[in-house]
């Protein structure tokens, strides 16, 4: 919760130590999560439910019908990363979700990513496009972003 985040942003592990902005996320309705492993927080995601959600990387919105359950800005700390803590993460977050469809989204150059996400049980489901509108670029198609959906 906001109350937490003196003590969280006081470990020098914490992703968004020095990032102002970050804790405004939660008068936004965002909420953070982190999983813990010996005492220690060693993974961490945000989780908004809406049916929009804007992706900072595209500059747009992307829809659904329903609100779903967008997990967002996950963070492994190095020294915890290749341990099976963000796969942990997910399927704990997916869990909480209920009946909300859980949606999560990484770039494509984000494989470590997108095995963890695999390795929690989603399937890609979609892709998220960008068209370049420069003139020497019009019917250019860069895939940008990968999107899950939990395994039915």
């Amino acid at each position: 919760t906001a109350a937490d985040w003196p003590r969280l942003s006081a470990d020098a592990a914490f992703p968004w130590r020095a990032d102002a902005g970050a804790r405004g996320r939660f008068a936004e309705g965002a909420r953070l999560f982190g999983w813990h492993e010996s005492g220690r927080l060693v993974t961490f995601g945000w989780v908004t439910i809406s049916p929009r959600f804007l992706v900072g990387e595209l500059g747009g919105w992307v829809e659904f019908s329903n609100p779903v359950q967008w997990i967002w800005d996950c963070v492994t700390p190095e020294a915890h990363r290749g341990k099976g803590y963000y796969p942990q993460l997910l399927r704990a977050l997916t869990a909480l979700a209920g009946d909300i469809q859980p949606v999560i989204y990484c770039t494509r150059e984000n494989v470590s990513s997108q095995r963890g996400i695999e390795k929690a049980g989603f399937v890609r489901s979609f892709t998220i496009t960008e068209r370049w509108l420069g003139a020497s670029f019009r019917d250019e198609v860069q895939p940008l972003k990968f999107s899950y959906r939990r395994a039915a």
